[in-house]
């Protein structure tokens, strides 16, 4: 797939731009609520940040790291860059950092081609990608994060360009199909449809076949089929904000075929110590 550098550039822009006016209504109580069971709202803007400077400074160079397998490698991962943070960069004076991350990401993305190597030290995308990959990939990650602090803030998605919700949704089910392994699918005969319903959403079809799971951007005919709004997907399979039986309890989420659809949840379900794939999306090997 060719990545259209203006594209991705006017996405990441109107990402970043609502971003943060969204965050510039913040008032000190709001910087102080918790965001999760860990974080708060104070710790946003600094690990969007941080991620940026990754990718920036992961363009041809490895800087000796190894990529993460599992979410307690990159837990740790995340737990040292906070040691590292400084008082500046908190809450309200981390937009700054997060600013000055986000100009220079956009000054890699003129200057190198989008096929230069980039070293990414990430679960499910580490390993050596090309710029443009590692740029889609942040365009993901920062729409992941402002949906969950803007669900938790107000119970609503942020308004943005339907175009942009469906480009990272579809990297979004990409990446959940390449991050699983052979061994997570032995002896799984299985398609099954999600639709997302909403500005942006769509279908997608995931067909797990000889070890191997294929997503493809349509319905087709399934063995399940699971339906919720986008603000419901993200609160339930996402962001751990909401229990997946009371949405279906409340409406919220339908599934035709209810026993394939628990075997196809089950296969996606995620612990600490869980080892996942890398995606082959955006692979590359440095000259």
């Amino acid at each position: 797939m060719t990545t259209d550098r203006t594209l991705l550039l006017t996405d990441l822009e109107t990402l970043w731009a609502a971003l943060d006016s969204f965050y510039q209504t913040f008032s000190p109580q709001d910087w102080a609520r918790k965001h999760g069971k860990e974080w708060t709202f104070a710790d946003m803007p600094y690990h969007l940040a941080y991620f940026n400077q990754t990718v920036i400074e992961g363009i041809e160079n490895d800087q000796g790291q190894q990529a993460k397998l599992t979410f307690e490698e990159l837990d740790t991962w995340n737990d040292a860059h906070f040691a590292h943070r400084q008082a500046s960069q908190t809450g309200a004076n981390g937009l700054e950092y997060l600013r000055s991350t986000q100009a220079a990401l956009k000054q890699a993305a003129t200057s190198y081609p989008l096929e230069t190597p980039v070293f990414l030290p990430l679960i499910i995308v580490g390993g050596w990608r090309t710029l443009g990959f590692a740029l889609e990939y942040l365009l993901n990650h920062t729409w992941l994060h402002f949906t969950e602090s803007h669900l938790r803030l107000t119970q609503r998605l942020p308004d943005l360009p339907a175009a942009l919700v469906h480009r990272v949704l579809n990297f979004t089910m990409e990446a959940a199909a390449g991050a699983l392994r052979p061994e997570d699918l032995g002896g799984v005969e299985l398609v099954t449809t999600l639709r997302l319903t909403g500005d942006g959403g769509g279908a997608w079809t995931f067909t797990m076949h000889e070890r191997k799971c294929h997503v493809e951007a349509q319905a087709t005919s399934a063995d399940a089929e699971i339906t919720s709004d986008i603000a419901t997907y993200l609160k339930t399979s996402v962001h751990q904000m909401q229990s997946p039986l009371l949405a279906l309890l409340m409406g919220k989420t339908r599934i035709k075929g209810m026993s394939k659809a628990q075997q196809f949840q089950k296969i996606f379900a995620s612990t600490p110590s869980r080892i996942w794939n890398f995606v082959e999306q955006g692979r590359i090997t440095p000259r």
